[in-house]
């Protein structure tokens, strides 16, 4: 019993180290095909600075949750400067209307006699 129990166990970690090197390989290989295509790096490149640049202003402002600024920074962007505005202008409002109906129904539930 306890030999299958370390044979287990030994096939996990090996199954691990196989996925690691995996990883590895085909980090390499991205990192060798990012000059070959310009419009490719380029974008790769602005993506890695938007997700840098949303997770410091948000660790600036000490959002409680800055990974999130992170996901926000690198889905608003497109392959077009209007398409990425356009986006991030969708997702401000958005976070403008949520705040907004939290405000109305914080107002709401805190007055004597709500139904919440």
């Amino acid at each position: 019993m306890r030999w299958l129990f370390l044979r287990t166990v030994v096939e996990d970690f090996a199954e691990i180290g196989d996925m690691i090197d995996d990883t590895l390989v085909n980090f390499g290989r991205e990192l060798a095909e990012l000059g070959e295509d310009p419009v490719r790096t380029r974008q790769g490149i602005v993506a890695a600075c938007s997700a840098v640049l949303a997770t410091f202003l948000a660790l600036l402002l000490e959002v409680e949750s800055p990974w999130w600024a992170a996901i926000s920074g690198f889905m608003s962007l497109m392959s077009t400067g209007a398409g990425s505005l356009r986006r991030g202008m969708l997702r401000l409002i958005g976070t403008a209307a949520g705040f907004g109906v939290r405000v109305h129904h914080v107002s709401i539930c805190s007055s004597p006699g709500s139904p919440c």
